[in-house]
């Protein structure tokens, strides 16, 4: 009997490559566009930031507080009246800048016989003035050291007028407020208003 042919009888069994079908490319396409989308959406977020930090470093006191005020346009809007006209501002300070607007207005100022006298005839916020040393506990509450610790608190010959603002009187007492002192001899006027 004739000899095979080992070449052709004992070949091995053809290998079938394992090419991606078409499922497998599209399932790998659809990972790179949620990978792409992803990596969009991330640059995005950082431009956004970047901008968002930016603008509050440069405009967030504006557009939180609306744009910085003069002492004379401060004390209108928190005591509801004009400053006097011959009125010299001593010391000014203004301090809203929490995060949700809590803060003070100070304003200190000098003016002749006739602008305490007259400022003396108002009833302002509906009350007539006081004469005597002002509340301790509203001294405690209002505005900033300076005016805390002048000295013009423990004169018994001062005019004071102060509206208590708090919402929760009960608890917190002159939390919230404004207050007037003139002195009468030395021609000054304190006017304090703060919110915390």
């Amino acid at each position: 009997m004739p000899k095979k042919d080992a070449s052709i009888t004992d070949a091995a069994e053809p290998v079938l490559l394992d090419y991606p079908t078409k499922d497998a490319f599209a399932k790998r396409n659809d990972w790179k566009y949620i990978i792409r989308i992803f990596q969009i959406l991330t640059i995005t977020g950082i431009v956004l930031f970047v901008f968002v930090g930016l603008t509050c470093a440069f405009l967030g006191e504006t557009i939180m507080y609306g744009p910085k005020r003069t002492p004379s346009e401060y004390f209108q809007r928190a005591s509801g009246m004009l400053l006097p006209a011959d009125a010299e501002i001593v010391y000014s300070r203004e301090d809203h800048r929490s995060m949700n607007g809590d803060g003070y207005f100070v304003c200190i100022f000098d003016l002749n016989d006739e602008g305490i006298n007259r400022l003396l005839e108002q009833r302002i916020w509906g009350q007539d003035w006081a004469v005597g040393q002002p509340l301790d506990i509203i001294r405690r509450h209002c505005c900033d050291d300076r005016f805390q610790n002048e000295p013009i608190w423990e004169r018994d010959d001062v005019h004071h007028l102060a509206q208590n603002m708090s919402p929760n009187n009960d608890i917190l007492p002159w939390h919230n407020g404004r207050i007037f002192i003139i002195d009468s001899e030395a021609g000054r006027v304190w006017f304090g208003d703060w919110d915390f």
